[in-house]
């Protein structure tokens, strides 16, 4: 069943995007096209599981076989029996799956089988990859190719590099290759646009991108099919850099939108839910037998633990954000009860949320004084930004007059910080609306509200009048200007009123379908501005506590199948 992120009101048109995000599709086709026919003859592929969905909506099946594809198994240990001659791995650059094409590569020499080895490699070839290829002796039988994929489409305002993980590689493992990819996609953007003309963002690994971004500008070399730009940007007004890590309040709260819940109670993946059988096709009942009935029975306790696991984790993160650290007493106590009733194997989460400071005491042990507070103001933000209001101030889900219609009340920290570069009228206007509000009782009847007007568009001037109030947010604030050497322009994004430019707005570590509504509600209620959501991927409160939950069982082996 489809989930597509353009299901909500608040979608837009084709037309109405400033980029062209089939111009993305098709450079991402294009280059799974050249590495494939790098290789001549029919050709197996072997492609990393993790991948099927990002390749799902930048091409399709068919395509591949109009290009020499055979067949298509999962890269996965066990035997493999190809049937052509040349095998084509596509994978990311991880070790484990160096180790099995290793062990496949062996296997097939020592049973005397006779093949031609590529290995493609997204979203770049890896050093460390050939290391271990060498290593295990094989590095000599295999040619190793980059496929560059990048940004993907998932609609005309939303590009995703589907990046699963890269909350937890960044900020816990200490990865940053995430950083890197998403360096290298905005650095696309930049040679298909022009350099964005005001490079804004909170937090310091957001701070490390835009330094990155601009090195890398400074150093790119020619690609074929893109140009290399060194005007500024006539269609992009500016890049606002969205740290996952500044705000991580709105993740943890229940999404009420369409997509939303669908994510907080299926889980949607590379735009697409995954149901069970009998809830698609639901069986006849002379086919129901008791095995089928049982099997549901014993499956739901299972499920409903995990959910309930997931719940509480998200709710003890949340307190101790909201309210800077959880009493010390407390806090133990409820670690003890939460391990006692789940297991001491979830022991490594708590210490990896605790590490994250997003579970935390108050005050602070002596082990953990040493180190920079990411403590989140919330109470003062709360009153500065506005982050909560009044259901009778907000208007309604139909007729919405500020973007914390989308949970009901609260408005979403990271798109207020983004109202504050993008649509600071609209924020002016929230605390206008309060003040008017003050003293007459109940407020406005909210059956009686009326839909908010367009605002024009104003230039992009970073953070100004909101300084004191970004600066108690922990990190370094970003904002950095951008002139070309092409470039004619005179100051930041001053661009002429009747022309209409985009905002890139780009979430490191993963935004949520709640965000891309409200984003969208912004686009809306703006005349002369359009934005484009970029992100590392889509996540949830759920997806983000999974990634720090230990992982699961490796399956016993078997033979890697599913051809296509």
């Amino acid at each position: 069943m489809p989930a597509s992120v353009n299901s909500d009101d608040t979608s837009v048109k084709p037309e109405e995007s400033g980029i062209d995000v089939l111009a993305l599709k098709e450079l991402a086709k294009r280059s799974l096209l050249e590495a494939l026919n790098s290789v001549n003859g029919s050709k197996t592929l072997v492609l990393d599981p993790s991948l099927v969905g990002p390749l799902g909506l930048v091409t399709d099946v068919a395509f591949l076989k109009q290009n020499g594809l055979d067949k298509m198994f999962w890269l996965e240990s066990g035997p493999l029996n190809a049937p052509t001659p040349n095998i084509v791995y596509l994978c990311r650059p991880k070790i484990k799956y160096a180790k099995i094409i290793a062990d496949h590569i062996r296997k097939h020499t020592a049973a005397g089988d006779k093949h031609i080895y590529t290995l493609i490699l997204t979203p770049r070839t890896s050093t460390l990859i050939s290391q271990v290829l060498e290593e295990e002796g094989v590095l000599g039988e295999i040619t190793i190719l980059p496929y560059n994929l990048q940004f993907i489409p998932l609609e005309d305002d939303v590009i995703s590099l589907e990046h699963e993980n890269a909350f937890r590689e960044i900020w816990l493992d200490g990865d940053e290759t995430a950083l890197y990819n998403s360096a290298q996609a905005l650095l696309t953007l930049q040679r298909l646009y022009g350099l964005f003309p005001r490079i804004l963002g909170k937090g310091e690994h957001a701070e490390r991108l835009a330094r990155l971004l601009i090195r890398l500008n400074a150093q790119q070399i020619t690609t074929p099919g893109l140009p290399v730009s060194q005007g500024v940007s006539e269609k992009i007004d500016s890049l606002i850099i969205v740290e996952r890590r500044a705000d991580m309040v709105t993740p943890m709260l229940t999404q009420l939108t369409y997509e939303g819940l669908i994510d907080e109670l299926v889980g949607v993946s590379n735009t697409y839910v995954e149901l069970p059988a009998n809830i698609v096709s639901p069986p006849s009942q002379a086919n129901t037998s008791g095995d089928t009935t049982s099997q549901a029975l014993n499956t739901t306790p299972v499920q409903a633990e995990k959910k309930k696991k997931r719940t509480i984790l998200r709710m003890m993160v949340l307190a101790s954000v909201v309210s800077g650290g959880i009493k010390v007493k407390q806090l133990e106590s409820l670690k003890r009860v939460f391990l006692q009733t789940y297991g001491y194997e979830l022991l490594p989460t708590l210490l990896s949320l605790e590490s994250l400071q997003l579970l935390q005491s108050n005050p602070l042990p002596p082990s953990q004084a040493h180190l920079p507070s990411m403590k989140l103001p919330f109470t003062a933000l709360r009153k500065q930004l506005r982050l909560l209001i009044e259901e009778s101030e907000g208007g309604t889900d139909a007729m919405p007059n500020d973007i914390s219609y989308v949970y009901s009340g609260y408005a979403p920290l990271s798109i207020r910080l983004v109202q504050c570069v993008a649509q600071m009228n609209a924020v002016l206007a929230s605390f206008n609306a309060s003040d008017s509000g003050k003293g007459k009782g109940k407020g406005k009847d909210v059956s009686q509200a009326s839909e908010m007007p367009k605002m024009n568009a104003h230039p992009i001037v970073g953070w100004k009048g909101f300084e004191d109030v970004i600066n108690t947010i922990p990190g370094p604030t970003v904002d950095i200007t951008q002139t070309g050497i092409e470039s004619k322009a005179q100051g930041p994004s001053l661009f002429p009123k009747e022309q209409s430019t985009t905002t890139v707005v780009f979430f490191l570590g993963g935004c949520t379908f709640t965000e891309i509504t409200a984003i969208r509600w912004m686009a809306k209620r703006t005349r002369g501005r359009r934005f484009m959501i970029a992100t590392t991927g889509v996540v949830s409160g759920n997806s983000l506590i999974e990634s720090l939950l230990p992982a699961a069982k490796p399956k016993t082996a078997k033979v890697a199948g599913g051809s296509s």
